[in-house]
């Protein structure tokens, strides 16, 4: 039912309006018609590669900057990419001109590039040069100090020219319209959402050549810029929100930079093909060993990370700065040789790298590789499962492991060599050690530590690792360790088809394996052939 209004309802509506409408009135009449009236709108189907798209534009316009492009997709209508254009105004010397000369890196300042002139460089024209990462762009001028400051840090020295090109394909087009009588115009997007699609990426797992140039631009984008203002350094970078789901094919590697934070809409379903965003090596990946190379604090959360079949020497992610976060049901695989890794050179290190809820699976080598240059690891809530090797290699310091399954390696499932301060809780640890003929003499372990220090392993479930091998064990000692502490412990032999699969013990030990304060606050079942080997006993491991 429609609601009745009174008399004096109505009076009080009717009153309201034409105060309103006279107060409407004034201020046009105070604006003047020209300021008064909407700034024209022109339709255009694509931003790119259509007939009568934004970038080929050819009818003349005023040249008052003003005009607003509404743009139906990036390839096609209705294929992602569009959005709202704001005409910043004719191509000239002073405008979108941009930049080919001579620069310099003046230390230490990465971000920031010396050049010859800053006369009609703009905010978002991509960046190229020797030293310059791929996908840069202009972030910001500094007409007194005559710098322009990058998006992405430099990644070596300056050798030749600079070259900063009109445009970035994505945010900032230049259209054609001089080849209809006109100039050509600097359109700025109003609307930019974050979205690979909106600078020219395929998300059919094909075009790897179009797409990795769309994915490097994307990576490197400043963002939403305020119209009209294109010499000014913008509130923040970004986002990085791959939300419409595709696969996206890239064969470069790509650059997790400084405070960026990469959101997809993923649900730890990649591996069967249903990821909703998924970023790929092509096969024809060169120029790096990684997909993904990730600075400091730089956040990959529900994205999925998957190296090519075949593929060698292509880690999924490599880790090169301090505070990076992998979360959010984000997902890596068949890295080869590894899925994550975390290996610092020339004797520099990085802290605080957290993966949460993160699926790894299938590496080559290890799923997880942490070298000691790596602190302060926490992997939280994780499943790692069909690495080639070990699930998790960890070699790093003050770690934490918890509360996630390591499973179905064909080494070993968790390996501590040279680890220091760790802590592994609430994991499931199961079935690892089987079917890999290279792995004959390590004791094929769910758990295997070697030469590591100060280490707790307490409340985790131990299911058939190793299998019924040689040496088969839930957990194997080799090399000198001090200050191992087991407690609470589960294990427990596998059967398939009702026959016992193993291990033969839940400890064993090489010949040469040294411990001291180690303390075990287990009560194990006996496995095939019992608790602890005859290594073991010499050892002296059930005494603590």
């Amino acid at each position: 039912m429609g609601q009745l209004l009174c008399l004096g309802e109505m009076k009080k509506i009717g009153l309201v309006v034409h105060i309103f409408t006279a107060a409407l009135t004034l201020l046009v009449g105070l604006l003047g018609p020209a300021r008064a009236a909407l700034p024209v709108v022109l339709p255009f189907p694509c931003v790119t590669g259509c007939p009568g798209s934004l970038a080929s534009y050819s009818t003349p316009v005023p040249t008052t900057p003003g005009n607003l492009g509404e743009v139906a997709g990036y390839f096609s209508p209705g294929g992602g990419g569009g959005g709202e254009f704001y005409d910043l105004g004719a191509v000239s010397t002073t405008l979108c001109a941009g930049y080919f000369g001579t620069y310099s890196f003046p230390a230490p300042a990465p971000y920031t590039i010396g050049v010859s002139s800053i006369t009609g460089i703009s905010v978002g024209e991509t960046i190229s040069g020797n030293g310059i990462q791929p996908g840069a762009q202009v972030a910001s001028i500094n007409s007194s100090a005559v710098t322009i400051t990058m998006t992405l840090p430099a990644i070596g020295s300056a050798s030749g020219n600079l070259t900063i090109t009109q445009g970035n394909t994505g945010t900032l087009i230049i259209d054609t319209e001089s080849s209809g009588g006109g100039t050509n115009q600097c359109w700025q997007k109003t609307n930019y959402r974050g979205d690979p699609l909106e600078f020219g990426a395929y998300g059919d797992g094909t075009h790897a050549a179009q797409t990795t140039t769309a994915l490097q631009n994307w990576l490197g984008a400043y963002g939403n810029v305020g119209a009209g203002a294109p010499g000014t350094l913008p509130p923040s970078f970004g986002p990085w929100k791959a939300a419409i789901p595709g696969n996206y094919v890239t064969n470069a590697p790509l650059v997790c930079a400084q405070n960026m934070t990469i959101e997809g809409p993923n649900n730890l379903g990649g591996f069967s093909g249903t990821a909703p965003v998924t970023i790929s090596a092509g096969s024809g990946f060169s120029g790096g060993t990684s997909i993904f190379q990730a600075y400091d604090y730089c956040r990959i959360s529900g994205i999925a990370i998957v190296n090519a079949p075949g593929l060698t020497n292509v880690d999924d992610v490599d880790v090169l700065g301090s505070h990076v976060t992998i979360d959010g049901f984000s997902q890596m695989g068949k890295g080869n040789p590894y899925d994550l890794k975390c290996l610092i050179a020339g004797g520099n290190s990085v802290i605080g790298l957290q993966v949460k809820n993160v699926e790894l699976d299938s590496a080559a080598s290890d799923d997880v590789y942490i070298d000691g240059s790596c602190h302060d690891v926490r992997l939280i809530g994780d499943i790692f499962s069909g690495a080639g090797d070990s699930d998790i290699y960890f070699n790093g310091g003050e770690g934490t492991i918890a509360d996630g399954v390591i499973e179905e390696s064909a080494g070993i499932g968790l390996y501590l060599n040279g680890a220091d301060r760790v802590s592994v809780s609430g994991m499931h640890i199961q079935g690892n050690g089987r079917g890999d003929a290279t792995v004959t003499t390590t004791g094929k372990a769910g758990v295997q530590i070697r030469n590591s220090n100060t280490v707790s392993i307490c409340g985790n479930h131990l299911e058939g690792n190793g299998g019924f091998e040689t040496n088969s064990a839930q957990v194997y000692f080799t090399g000198t360790s001090d200050n191992i502490n087991f407690c609470g412990n589960v294990y427990e032999p596998e059967t398939i088809s009702n026959v016992a699969w193993g291990p033969l013990y839940v400890y064993d030990a090489d010949s040469g394996a040294v411990l001291t304060n180690a303390h075990f606050f287990d009560s194990p079942a006996p496995q095939a052939d019992g608790v602890y080997s005859s290594a073991a006993a010499v050892r002296h491991l059930h005494r603590g």
